[in-house]
């Protein structure tokens, strides 16, 4: 008998859920299917869909006509609510900075508390009595922990200026040596490489050797002058500096004689020649690590016990390999094993060091090859990373890590209030020069504009602020003149700055009335700025060189923009169009209007318009590309380029024509809604949002007539809503009256006699050149800056 059985319960309440479907399913479909389909986006007969279709038939006409306009914003800025839902809070953007800049505070989290200030360092006190200064002696961290006794001097004397101008003037020239012996050894490095068998016989590595001698040479010579002028610490990094030229340079003529063990430096041998460098690079490093343990260093960059602990263990294992390496008479020549084990024990003992510090027992196993090593030592600045900065966040890890640093910054903001501390006392700077403390959080409360502000800046500002914009586009010669006025007027002030351009998408020409810039340009760079007699009316004419105007095509590029934005505005959603009463709206009454039309874009809609409007250019490029292949002919390569793939004498395609392949290509990878949905994430993580509201006003024939545009973005980080309102009229008459008109008249009627493009085009190459001449001089200055920040780090 089988076991499946349903009871008498369950068969009951089927039936009458079978019952229930048959019976309510019928007598309900109809009316249901009614009221659904008026709200699908196909539904023609819906009242977006008629204002959306007026729109885009209207639009279309509008682009095609020639047409004169003018156009007036209005500025205002609105205090953002901070009441209802978003009482007491602040924008993620400032709570997320904030937070961060608790979690290194030391008087947050005392792990990143400095193991000694200057005061504290400067003028010590034993039970509560200040000890004499001068009696105190300098010394590095290591060296005060351990109980070492060395030269040294006074804590003044060690801090002092004149002290610190000479170490840095000791670490600048270990800076340029480790850089001559570096690059004399990478040009070794591809000699041996290209042959194993290289002796110190062969002329390049005389040449190579001698390079290197003169670098210590260098060197010396240059620290002999500081000798006389250098005390304590400073006259054994200078000595320490140079035994580790001196043994690089040994090692150097050791392994490179005829008689060396192996002959060969190929394959793993390679090691016993490359060892030579490592071990450089390890005796540099204990000066580096020794100038982090200065007192002058770690009071200096606030740095805590925990992290000089770590440098402290690091140095002292690198010591040992330092020292087993100088001790005896061995040769790299023959004992190349024993250079690399004694730097292999040294990782292993940094291994031990780190491991114990983070109170783990795995360890790895010992290294046996210098790519082992390199390996290991990117694993150990992973460690040495953990232990800086992510094993001090553990009281703030996570996401409950991070509340519960919020938290307490809430709760101490709101006991500084309640003990009526004011803006500046409420920073706990920590005693570390060049850090910001809570400055970053006294910076955002400063940015946020109370009510008061928002309102002193209109009455002040924005009420006394216009941007006029008269226009004349024509589109059968593809060309738009415009004239932007900025003007202020107040009781007090009256200023007014005109900025006239023309653009010429047939001819690939732009020109403008550059009078309100030359004063900046003077200012900005004033060698390339042309006297105001050169430029006659302060016009200049830029034009597309023949040979680019006819590979990027500017008409094309108009009728795609001009396609694009009709596409654009047919592939919004319906419901982003409405249809609206405009009896009581002055602006209507004002132009003639019959009807108008509200469109809304907001960071999703501007995405697809934008997406649109690419596609379209992207396309009819590809398409005018492949209608004229003699705009593009095939080049051929005058130089290999590794880099590229490229050989010498190998034929390439045009680079213009291979970026319009690549952008059209591009086109069909995406649609426009994916780019409607980047612009939202990237609004969703941007400490401001937009959003666009446009009136369109039609007469009663549906020609387009005039536009209101409302733009408003909210600047979350200042808590203001600024707000722009322009108001566009399309009528000659009005262009007519305005009294911008006859300027407007006057600047386009004459062509400019100065080529603005071959001004900007001598003025760029000449800034290129600078600056490829500058890197070139630099760049070993730019190497000893990396070096100093890893130090520092």
């Amino acid at each position: 008998m089988s076991k499946f059985s349903l009871k008498p319960c369950v068969l009951l309440v089927s039936v009458a859920m079978l019952s229930a479907c048959q019976s309510v399913a019928p007598q309900q479909q109809g009316q249901t299917e009614i009221g659904a389909k008026a709200l699908f986006s196909n539904n023609k007969q819906s009242l977006s869909y008629g204002a959306k279709t007026q729109f885009v038939r209207a639009l279309e006409t509008h682009l095609a006509k020639e047409r004169y306009a003018v156009s007036t914003s209005y500025y205002q800025a609105l205090p953002m609510s901070n009441e209802g839902a978003d009482k007491d809070s602040e924008s993620i953007w400032t709570s997320a900075m904030k937070v961060s800049e608790y979690k290194r505070n030391p008087a947050s989290n005392p792990l990143f508390e400095p193991y000694r200030t200057a005061g504290d360092y400067l003028y010590p006190k034993i039970d509560g009595v200040e000890v004499d200064k001068n009696a105190e002696l300098y010394l590095r961290y290591d060296d005060e922990k351990s109980g070492k006794i060395v030269a040294t001097v006074s804590r003044e004397v060690g801090m002092s200026e004149e002290y610190g101008e000479i170490s840095d003037e000791i670490d600048i020239l270990a800076t340029q040596s480790r850089e001559c012996i570096g690059s004399n050894s990478h040009d070794l490095d591809e000699l041996i490489k290209e042959n194993p068998n290289i002796t110190d016989q062969n002329a390049k590595v005389k040449k190579i050797k001698q390079n290197i001698k003169n670098c210590q040479t260098d060197f010396d010579k240059q620290v002999r002058e500081l000798t006389t002028k250098a005390q304590g610490y400073q006259k054994s990094d200078i000595k320490h500096l140079q035994m580790c030229v001196s043994h690089y340079q040994k090692g150097i003529n050791d392994i490179l004689k005829p008689t060396r063990i192996p002959k060969s430096l190929s394959g793993d041998d390679y090691d016993h020649y490359d060892i030579v460098y490592e071990n450089y690079r390890l005796c540099t490093d204990v000066y580096k690590n020794s100038v982090v343990l200065e007192p002058r260093s770690y009071v200096e960059n606030g740095t805590n016990q925990r992290v000089l602990d770590m440098i402290a263990g690091t140095k002292a294992c690198k010591v040992q390999a330092v020292n087993v390496q100088q001790t005896g008479d061995r040769s790299y020549r023959t004992d190349g094993q024993f250079f690399l084990q004694s730097h292999f024990d040294s990782l292993t003992c940094i291994d031990e060091h780190l491991h114990e510090m983070l109170e783990t027992d795995e360890l790895p196993k010992p290294v046996t090859n210098i790519e082992g090593m390199r390996e290991r030592e990117d694993e150990q600045e992973s460690l040495a990373y953990e232990l800086k900065y992510e094993d001090e966040y553990k009281k703030y890890r996570g996401l409950s890590g991070w509340i519960q640093a919020y938290r307490e910054l809430k709760n101490t903001d709101k006991n500084d209030k309640h003990e009526g501390k004011d803006d500046e006392s409420e920073i706990d700077l920590p005693p570390i020069m060049g850090s910001s403390g809570n400055m970053v959080a006294m910076m955002l409360d400063h940015l946020k504009q109370t009510p008061e502000q928002v309102i002193a800046q209109n009455l002040y500002q924005y009420n006394h602020t216009t941007l006029t914009n008269l226009s004349h586009h024509n589109p059968a010669s593809k060309r738009l003149d415009v004239l932007w006025s900025y003007d202020f007027e107040s009781p007090t002030a009256v200023q007014s700055v005109q900025l006239p351009v023309s653009l010429d998408f047939g001819a690939g020409v732009m020109n403008a009335d550059v009078s309100a810039l030359l004063p900046i340009v003077a200012a900005v760079a004033p060698k390339h700025a042309p006297l105001p007699k050169d430029v006659p009316h302060g016009q200049m004419a830029f034009k597309l060189p023949d040979e680019i105007a006819k590979k990027i095509p500017t008409d094309v590029i108009y009728g795609a923009i001009q396609r694009g934005v009709l596409m654009a505005y047919e592939g919004l959603p319906d419901e982003k169009f409405t249809p609206i009463d405009i009896s009581g709206d002055d602006f209507a009454k004002s132009v003639g209007a019959k009807r108008a039309i509200k469109i809304e874009l907001g960071s999703k809609e501007l995405g697809r318009f934008l997406g649109a409007v690419a596609k379209t250019v992207a396309q009819d490029l590809k398409t005018y590309v492949d209608n004229h292949a003699e705009h593009y002919p095939d080049t051929i390569a005058k130089k290999s380029d590794k880099a590229n793939n490229v050989k010498k004498g190998q034929p390439q395609t045009d680079k213009i024509k291979k970026a319009i392949d690549d952008f059209a290509t591009l086109s069909g990878a995406y649609r426009i809604g994916d780019v409607g949905g980047l612009f939202q994430i990237i609004e969703g993580i941007a400490p401001f949002s937009m959003d666009n509201i446009n009136y369109v006003y039609l007469d009663a024939t549906g020609n387009i007539i005039a536009m209101q545009n409302l733009n408003t973005i909210d600047e979350n980080i200042q808590s203001v809503r600024m707000q722009t309102v322009s108001q566009v009229r399309y009528d000659k008459s009005a262009f007519d009256k305005h009294e911008l008109s006859t300027q407007f008249a006057n600047t386009f009627a004459t062509k400019p006699r100065f080529d603005g493009a071959t001004w900007a085009k001598n003025a760029i190459e000449e800034t290129r050149l600078k600056n490829k001449a500058r890197e070139a001089r630099d760049w070993y200055e730019y190497e000893s800056d990396d070096d100093e920040a890893t130090t520092n780090d």
